[in-house]
Parts: structure tokens; sequence; C-alpha cells
């Protein structure tokens, strides 16, 4: 049964909040290390390389964000994050599932949706191949001063 999810821009408190969010291993690399905290603040507040930010509330609840960047070739790519303590709990196809209904019902976006997943993350894989993604490549991003290797997908869809 789906629930009910509130989306709504993110402000300066919430994304205090994510900023603060911890994972356990070994997810902690979404952890936002204390030297670049202000960095990431102003690049969510001040929309800095052009990527918008959401809050996603369940229950009345801060439960997660939601992120998307305009890129060429009428492509959008999405980030969804869950807090950690309601990780792993089964509810990521449809938050997955609600990101996209957002960008093509609210943002109104028609074309090709993608994203980046560490290599690492297999849980987060199966989920976004379940919703409709496929491995599209792998591409190095450095990331808070560390290389990581990222599996590109993109999203199939039957009809738009």
């Amino acid at each position: 049964m789906s629930q009910v999810y509130r989306v709504k821009k993110m402000n300066r408190q919430e994304a205090q909040t994510y900023l603060h969010w911890r994972y356990p291993a070994p997810y902690e690399f979404y952890n936002t290390p204390v030297p670049y905290y202000e960095e990431s603040l102003a690049e969510i507040m001040d929309n800095q390389a052009g990527e918008l930010f959401f809050a996603v509330y369940l229950a009345e609840e801060f439960y997660g964000i939601f992120s998307y960047q305009l890129l060429e070739d009428d492509r959008m790519e999405i980030g969804l994050g869950i807090r950690p303590e309601d990780c792993g709990k089964g509810q990521g196809l449809e938050m997955t599932e609600k990101a996209i209904a957002f960008a093509r019902k609210h943002l109104d976006f028609q074309g090709t949706l993608c994203l980046r997943v560490a290599d690492f993350n297999v849980r987060a894989m199966k989920v976004y191949e379940r919703a409709g993604f496929v491995k599209t490549g792998e591409v190095l991003a450095l990331c808070f001063n560390e290389v990581v290797n990222f599996i590109q997908m993109e999203l199939v869809e039957e009809t738009r």
C-alpha cells in the first residue's frame, strides 16, 4: 500500500539535518565529512551547481531527500536518500517511484531520467533496477577528496 509522502523545497534547517545524517558501514561514504559541511550546505541552499533539493516527509517526519539536476541532451539526474534509521526497511522502491513521479509531474520534466550510484551500493542498484533503471556505464568522480567509481543508470519507460 502506497504511503503519503509530502515533498517541499528544502529549507536551511532541513539541509542542516540532512548533512548531519550518519550512515553505518558500508554506507558511511554518504556521510558528509565535517570539513565539507559549509560547502555542502551552500551548494544545497544557493543552488550553486544547478541542483534542486527537496525534503521528503512521511507521516509528518523528515524522511528523505530528492535532488534534481538538468543535464545536456534532455536528461535530468536524480538523487535520493532516506534517513539512516529507515534504510533497508523496504521503502526504497516506493521512494524511487515517488522521485520519478515528482520529476514528471511537479518539475514537468519529460526527458530521460538518470542517476549515479556508488558501485559498492548493490542494495540501491537492485532497487533502481526494479524501478526501471538500467546500467549505461561507469564513471570515476571525486567526492570529498576521494575517487569513487559510480555506476551510471538510465530510466527505461514503456511510455512517457
